[in-house]
């Protein structure tokens, strides 16, 4: 490059450099890499350290964000499928994901929430049934709302 000064950082300490050349030649002796941070500004470190990191961080933010899946129901449901969401339920608790149950009232099921509860209840009687170890479970049903709402967690 044809810049007339050029800035090398190198354990929080920067230093001033007339040719890219000296740049290099500060790096050669120190055995690590000359990185270009932004135009005329460059960081003397090991490359592939410093690419292991970045993945390795870019892993665990994948690892620490967490799936949620959605199981929805109505009251009229029928037993058999109630049984069937529950294990799919159950099955996704078991692979580490977060489960939001949601029962829907609609037209004059809205009038009588307590069924909408004891919905709610019988699916999370059938998913502690089955064996899996849940963290209490958060049901929350806004006044006069359509729905209510818990969220299942896996305890580990």
């Amino acid at each position: 490059m044809n810049s007339p000064k050029i800035r090398v950082v190198f354990e929080n300490q920067s230093l001033m450099v007339d040719t890219m050349e000296q740049a290099h030649n500060l790096a050669d002796e120190k055995g690590l890499d000359l990185v270009q941070v932004a135009e005329n500004v460059y960081r003397i470190m090991d490359y592939k350290k410093h690419q292991y990191n970045q993945q390795k961080q870019a892993k665990k933010q994948q690892q620490s964000r967490q799936e949620t899946k959605e199981a929805q129901f109505n009251l009229g449901i029928a037993d058999h499928d109630l049984q069937r969401k529950i294990k799919d339920i159950c099955k996704w608790l078991n692979q580490g994901a977060q489960v939001r149950v949601l029962v829907k009232l609609r037209g004059r099921e809205q009038s009588r929430p307590e069924l909408g509860h004891a919905m709610m209840q019988r699916i999370l009687d059938g998913v502690s049934e089955s064996g899996v170890n849940m963290v209490k479970p958060t049901v929350k049903m806004p006044e006069g709302g359509r729905d209510i709402t818990a969220v299942l967690k896996a305890s580990k």
